[in-house]
């Protein structure tokens, strides 16, 4: 009888546990699939086109996007954006900017130019020091954040909880070891694909910005199990300004996945609709991968960020957060540096000629030398035939 009942026990304990082992296959398969993709991935050329719609007021399309990998943890990127200018003389006009970035290892190199002056032929006149609103660049280092490269594709860095480090670097495994899910689900979608459903419970954390929030997310197992939906709602701590009941919710979604080759898939049409609660203000993006190349070597078409001659970069450490400085760039280094934002703004003001004071001081040293060393021996060289002329002549009138 003590051995029935035992029996029983272990089996009702082994049918309890059955979804917890079926979850834990699931997500094993998940990151099987992810660190495959991975491995596999040494180099990628994508290029992608972006389509903006913010209610019905603005309408922005960027076209011809590039963003590659180049090996491990390197990245390149260009794209098209569009931003508020911050100019209180241009209040409520939208600027067309032009991106351009690399991401070696932890350090990222960034440059921001006016479209319609990309790219930057030659120095920048002295007159855009004053304008660094238009003319950008940065340099932030150890870091793992990427979250300005345009990158097309959604991945864990995008699908991740609010108190989450956007990061190009994370992966299914770093995901589901930071967050466990309350539900994982195995489902079919309308097409008949594979789908592992994934739902992480609503929590508040310590030092996070966020009341509540709740995220769900479908990776399609018949597409290698990339991320096809991603669905996340949130509401702050600290109501807003414009409701007291503020929440927002944003949902991503891939519209169409295509092979680059046999079983290798990847999202070609991509949309994101981002609800804060106004529709005058409710955001829809739409970006269209064109060109979608892996490990091929002639694909690549980007080098490194470069800075133009002129352009103020600030340069920022995150182990270092004391240690910001200010450069003005020169030819492929700063010619000046400062340690404050105080000391490039006094440099600044000062008046131009003072700037070239210390070039003028070295002008002149370098044109008494050539006098002392040059001109006064001709002079002295005529004075001196001069005189042995007028002596001759003397002495022959003698």
């Amino acid at each position: 009888m003590r051995s029935l009942t035992i029996s029983i026990i272990g089996a009702l304990l082994a049918l309890f546990a059955l979804p917890v082992f079926a979850d834990d296959a699931l997500i094993a398969e998940l990151i099987r699939l992810d660190e495959s993709r991975r491995a596999e991935t040494k180099t990628l050329h994508v290029e992608f086109d972006v389509a903006t719609q913010i209610g019905d007021a603005i309408s922005f399309e960027a076209l011809g996007n590039v963003w590659e990998q180049h090996g491990e943890n390197k990245y390149r990127f260009r794209c098209r954006s569009q931003a508020p200018s911050e100019d209180p003389r241009r209040k409520g006009e939208l600027l067309d900017y032009m991106v351009e970035g690399s991401f070696d290892g932890s350090d990222k190199y960034l440059l921001v130019v006016p479209y319609e002056e990309y790219p930057v032929e030659g120095p920048l006149d002295p007159n855009c020091y004053h304008d660094v609103l238009r003319n950008r660049g940065s340099i932030l280092r150890n870091t793992k954040m990427l979250n300005y490269g345009g990158n097309p594709f959604l991945g864990t860095h995008d699908a991740s909880p609010p108190s989450a480090e956007y990061s190009v670097f994370y992966s299914y495994k770093e995901f589901f070891e930071s967050y466990a899910p309350t539900r994982v689900e195995k489902l079919q979608n309308e097409d008949g694909d594979e789908i592992v459903q994934v739902e992480f419970e609503a929590k508040e954390e310590r030092w996070s910005l966020w009341k509540e929030w709740a995220l769900t997310i479908d990776f399609n197992l018949s597409k290698g199990g990339l991320l096809s939906k991603y669905s996340h709602s949130w509401a702050p701590k600290l109501p807003s300004e414009l409701s007291p009941d503020f929440t927002g919710k944003i949902e991503i979604t891939v519209n169409r996945f295509e092979e680059s080759a046999s079983g290798r898939w990847y999202p070609q049409e991509t949309q994101v609709v981002c609800d804060q609660g106004d529709p005058a203000g409710n955001v829809f993006i739409t970006s269209s991968i064109n060109k979608y190349s892996v490990n091929d070597e002639s694909a690549l078409q980007l080098g490194d960020a470069r800075f133009p001659p002129g352009l103020i970069v600030i340069e920022e450490d995150t182990k270092k957060p004391q240690k910001t400085k200010y450069h003005i760039w020169g030819d492929g280094k700063p010619t000046k540096t400062f340690t404050s934002r105080e000391g490039l703004r006094a440099y600044l003001e000062n008046p131009t000629w003072t700037r070239f004071l210390p070039s003028i001081l070295t002008a002149g040293i370098v044109l008494a030398t050539a006098l002392v060393l040059v001109v006064l021996p001709v002079i002295h060289g005529r004075l001196r035939k001069k005189i042995q002329k007028k002596r001759e002549a003397f002495n022959a009138r003698l």
